[in-house]
């Protein structure tokens, strides 16, 4: 409290509780707020000098100024302090989702590298590992585990994307660097919650927080880990009505190129298709396996070739 003191070198400096900004970035006003009833006391000391009149109006007028200076003066706290709150607010929210986020994919890394017979997941932003580094620990996890050969039994993998362009990229490397199998969902584009579970024996649950949006599915900023049995086989069952509904992947790259190519001018090539997807040429001959309309394009638009002159 006020007793404190910090030593300093020349002098003790009292030291102010940390009230906020009343105490803490301003107590040099509150000095000078003090300054007021020692003018007054001084008018009063000079009274007999300047009359007992004067001395009354002054002092009116200097507690009327006291009073309207004190208002103006907390009214500026006031809005300093809902300055600094709101900032720190926004600190804690940005710390929660970077936190949320890294926690939610170890989690998932962990539970790959444990898992001994089936893993299913849910995903809605399925990132390439060349933009998302924890996506790129996710791809080394799964690969690490399919090289595992010490489990007795077959090692399945199973995936439900959102049915989204910008997922395709992530989607397509998953498929042709590992062997799990993926499904696009609209079901998924459409939900803050996505899931993965493990052996039935854990389930790993991600939240998306903030309102829906639909154009543009956000990043799982919390997540929880339940060891329950039941509630693996009720995530599943609801995993397995929507991987009947759910399309191929190469199903819905074939349904985008046709609608793209209609709606386009000129000749369509895989070259294009790469270029809007943001995929390097070395997935082509995942592209054409997965899609017949992209297999039936041709690499690029063919050059005419110059007309002889025929009185050469």
């Amino acid at each position: 409290m006020f007793g404190k003191t910090v030593k300093n070198r020349f002098w003790r400096f009292p030291r102010f509780p940390r009230w906020g900004p009343l105490t803490r970035d301003f107590w040099p006003a509150w000095v000078g707020v003090a300054l007021i009833p020692a003018t007054i006391l001084l008018v009063y000391a000079f009274a007999p000098r300047i009359g007992v009149a004067t001395v009354a109006d002054f002092v009116h007028l200097v507690l009327l100024g006291s009073v309207l200076l004190i208002e103006v003066w907390v009214l500026f706290m006031i809005s300093a302090e809902s300055r600094e709150l709101a900032d720190s607010m926004q600190e804690l929210r940005n710390v929660r989702i970077a936190l949320g986020r890294a926690s939610y994919m170890e989690q998932i890394v962990s539970a790959i590298s444990r898992a001994r017979g089936e893993v299913i997941f849910t995903t809605a932003t399925m990132e390439a590992s060349w933009k998302s580094k924890e996506q790129g620990r996710v791809l080394e996890a799964v690969q690490q585990r399919e090289g595992i050969k010490a489990y007795a039994g077959a090692y399945t993998h199973r995936g439900l994307v959102a049915k989204r362009l910008e997922a395709l990229p992530g989607t397509i490397e998953l498929l042709s660097k590992t062997n799990v199998k993926l499904k696009m969902s609209q079901a998924m584009a459409m939900s803050r919650l996505r899931f993965l579970v493990k052996d039935l024996d854990q389930s790993i649950i991600g939240v998306a927080e903030g309102p829906k949006d639909l154009s543009s599915p956000k990043p799982t900023t919390m997540s929880f880990s339940v060891e329950s049995r039941m509630l693996a086989m009720a995530l599943r069952d609801r995993f397995e009505k929507l991987w009947e509904n759910s399309i191929e992947p190469g199903a819905y790259l074939d349904e985008i190129i046709q609608e793209t190519a209609l709606s386009s001018s000129g000749d369509y090539t895989r070259e294009i298709v790469r270029e809007w997807l943001s995929v390097p040429k070395d997935f082509d001959e995942q592209l054409a396996l997965l899609s017949k309309t992209y297999k039936d394009l041709a690499e690029k638009i063919a050059q005419a070739k110059p007309e002889k002159d025929p009185h050469e």
